[in-house]
């Protein structure tokens, strides 16, 4: 069989064959363009190949101006490196970026000074932008007293911050926003667990929520263990449906939250090797379960679907947890600490058997946020 030449290929399969590699390196067009004048035709009449741009302190304009012109009607999603000496106006300013066109922009910084700046420069009034990640890798430069300011982003609906401080974030506006992410070097000073709860009281319409990070216990949080119903008010976010908390004083930020739609939640317990861990856990899973019956003002079936726990040695015997799993009549996936102890629906107590079989499903470490999160 004879070799088949590239050229011979139809223009359309090489077009897609450039787009696919732009997913691993985002100057493909312009890497594959340089081996002859047919890949460079193809790649400049390929739009879908242009969707990556990656801008740095020394790249010209002509470099944006590039990736906009030739990705066509495609959204743009748009990384800007700033190192410690570089300032956002002196990159950004000289850029007439087409700001409708960006779908998403990941800020990888020194400061989170420099993140609103280089936001401030490009936006001028309230635009809208799905997708936004900070990431700031300074850990002992965070502004406490007087945090710099986001300008008013409309519509954001998922966003990653790293080293950022929280009580900044609500001028984002953060009304659309569905899926949060907070990724904090384990390292770094311990979160307010106060400013969680109070950033997640401007997100009422989260679904998705992963914290990972060291808290300090919420200044509110004196809860009795030994009470089934909670006298403080609690946050309730009516829409959350996945919670992944990988952190410390986990019990006090959830004994703060009424989820009723929750399906899927996965605990890492920093601190799971201290005294009575696993039944203060349960008890407060059990605490949490009557708020999701009684979420929306009625009682209903509890929908959660997922359990994963892990940091602590989970007693399943213990009265706290046997009425834990009492009420968790729709799960599907349970799993304590490690994958020999993932235990078959069928083999528990006769009362937690679903009325139909559990569609096997793939155990995963985290979210998949939408914009390069696992």
């Amino acid at each position: 069989m004879s070799a088949i030449g590239i050229g011979a290929l139809p223009l359309e399969l090489l077009g897609e064959v450039i787009t696919h590699c732009s997913t691993s390196h985002w100057a493909a067009p312009l890497i594959l363009g340089a081996v002859s004048r047919l890949l460079r035709d193809v790649a400049f009449r390929t739009p879908t190949s242009w969707r990556t741009l990656k801008l740095k302190e020394g790249d010209d304009s002509e470099k944006a101006h590039l990736w906009f012109s030739r990705s066509g009607a495609c959204s743009i999603d748009l990384h800007i490196q700033l190192d410690g000496k570089d300032t956002p106006e002196s990159l950004l300013a000289p850029i007439l970026f087409p700001l409708h066109r960006i779908g998403s922009i990941t800020l990888n910084v020194q400061t989170q000074l420099q993140a609103s700046q280089a936001l401030a420069c490009m936006y001028h009034e309230p635009i809208a932008l799905r997708n936004l990640r900070i990431c700031a890798t300074s850990q002992d430069a965070l502004p406490v007293a007087n945090p710099p300011t986001f300008p008013a982003l409309s519509g954001i609906t998922h966003l990653e911050v790293t080293n950022v401080v929280l009580s900044s974030l609500p001028g984002l506006d953060l009304r659309s926003l569905q899926s949060f992410c907070l990724a904090q070097p384990l390292v770094s000073s311990p979160i307010s667990g106060d400013d969680v709860l109070a950033l997640l009281h401007f997100a009422p319409g989260l679904r998705k929520l992963f914290i990972e990070a060291r808290l300090t216990e919420p200044s509110a949080a004196e809860m009795n263990s030994d009470h089934e119903e909670e006298e403080e008010e609690t946050l309730h976010l009516p829409e959350l449906e996945a919670l992944e908390l990988r952190a410390n004083n986990i019990i006090p930020v959830l004994d703060h939250l009424t989820v009723p739609s929750l399906t899927d939640l996965r605990i890492k317990d920093f601190d799971g090797r201290r005294a009575g861990a696993s039944e203060e856990l349960g008890a407060s899973l059990h605490r949490l379960l009557v708020r999701m019956e009684l979420g929306e003002g009625k009682i209903k079936n509890n929908d959660l679907h997922r359990l994963e726990v892990a940091g602590l040695s989970v007693d399943r015997t213990h009265e706290a947890w046997e009425r834990c799993l009492r009420k968790m009549k729709r799960l599907q996936v349970l799993r304590f600490d490690s994958p020999a102890d993932e235990v078959a629906l069928t083999s528990l107590p006769p009362f937690q058997a679903p009325t139909t079989a559990a569609v096997p499903r793939e155990i995963r470490a985290g979210f998949d946020f939408g914009f390069g999160y696992n």
